[in-house]
């Protein structure tokens, strides 16, 4: 299948070869932050907690870039952004898809996106609320 958007990047297009391919050969299993920190070690090249259970690393990672907005090098949980490039350069060598998310920080309270300490905050931000 082409992708949707007609003047997509030679590298979206080599994505979602990719994809399809490994749509055939059955699921992906993703973690979070798997190659940056797990439940003992931080920083560790190879590191892998998946790796460590299961014998391989998942086909997917996420890399959490909450406070690139604030200008922020070391995100939620305490990762640095050089950490998150190069472990996502190297999951991406080793054939793993690699996705990026951010949950930005309230921009009210100045708090990670889980605060909800302050109401009505969806009527300051977008008119009328949702």
């Amino acid at each position: 299948l082409p992708p949707a958007d007609v003047n997509a990047t030679a590298e979206t297009n080599r994505l979602l070869q990719r994809l399809y391919a490994l749509a055939e050969k059955g699921v992906m299993f993703g973690h979070q932050d798997d190659l940056v920190y797990g439940y003992d070690w931080k920083y560790v090249d190879g590191g892998s907690d998946v790796k460590d259970v299961v014998g391989d690393y998942p086909g997917v990672a996420g890399f959490e870039l909450a406070g690139i907005e604030l200008g922020k090098n070391d995100f939620l949980y305490g990762v640095d952004f050089e950490q998150i490039i190069k472990q996502m350069k190297v999951f991406n060598a080793k054939g793993g898809v690699a996705t990026i998310s951010i949950h930005f920080y309230n921009p009210v309270s100045g708090k990670d996106a889980w605060d909800n300490s302050v109401k009505g905050i969806d009527k300051r931000l977008v008119e009328g609320g949702y």
